[in-house]
């Protein structure tokens, strides 16, 4: 029998899945006779999030089992790392779940402030570290040596960064690379981040930020919420993203512009 606290939450993700489908316009399913009929669609789209999120599952069911049977201290620690993983990524496919239909239903209030944006990339590259050690991919970074000032919600910029960041490392080979590089561009900070990996396919490149885009194993395939959220963030920053790739195996630049601020210290000396 369910206690009250796992009702509780079965209820919330019920709100929380037709939150869900109305922000992406899914019909809600319809019961007759304690049958129920999906629409097509909405099939679609339950199929996408579980297929996404079974392989994390089964990774940490496995690890989960590992920690059970085994008296090896060595694989129960191996075990430990994976459903530490498993978990992250669970919690960051449900953030981006989350993220993506409340924008789309709500609206998003940002709480913006004057940053540099070469700290928020700085961090975003120091979260990430870890999964590129264990994917073996190396990342650059080239910023400037002055300060680039934007107004900017700070949480927000982060998830920005992050989902641009896991994406690139997701639709990477073992021994690749990421980079990121910011410039200035007349009245706009240009934030980019390449990888070498599988690319995009040219009939897919303006397409890559709508959710449940998919393609054939390149940088547009899986549940494709995470670019979704970039692009729905970065407009509220009154900004514009684009994806940039010479297709299959040729890499992806992800490229972000946001307004700049002007340095109080250049503005006070005129």
């Amino acid at each position: 029998m369910l206690t009250s606290a796992e009702c509780d939450a079965g209820d919330a993700m019920t709100r929380h899945v037709k939150d869900l489908a109305r922000a992406l316009h899914v019909p809600e399913p319809r019961v007759d006779n304690e049958n129920v009929h999906i629409d097509r669609s909405g099939a679609k789209v339950l199929a996408e999030v579980a297929h996404e999120m079974r392989q994390p599952l089964s990774a940490a069911l496995a690890a989960l089992h590992t920690i059970r049977i085994s008296r090896n201290d060595r694989f129960r620690e191996h075990a430990y790392i994976v459903l530490d993983r498993q978990f992250q990524r669970l919690s960051h496919l449900l953030d981006d779940l989350t993220e993506v239909s409340r924008i789309s239903l709500h609206g998003k209030r940002l709480h913006t402030l004057r940053l540099d944006l070469r700290t928020a990339i700085d961090e975003a590259c120091d979260a990430i570290e870890p999964l590129l050690t264990e994917k073996r991919l190396r990342l650059e970074t080239d910023l400037p040596a002055e300060a680039v000032w934007v107004e900017a919600d700070w949480a927000r910029l982060q998830q920005i960064l992050s989902n641009l960041l896991h994406n690139a490392a997701k639709f990477t080979d073992s021994g690749g690379l990421l980079r990121v590089a910011l410039t200035r561009d007349d009245r706009e900070a240009v934030l980019t981040v390449t990888d070498n990996g599988r690319g995009i396919p040219p009939d897919l490149l303006d397409k890559v930020f709508k959710p449940f885009t998919t393609g054939n194993g390149g940088s547009a395939c899986g549940l494709g919420i995470g670019l979704a959220v970039v692009r729905q963030l970065v407009e509220l920053h009154h900004g514009r993203v684009r994806a940039i790739s010479p297709g299959t195996s040729g890499g992806t630049d992800f490229e972000i512009r946001l307004p700049l601020m002007l340095d109080r210290r250049r503005t006070s000396s005129h």
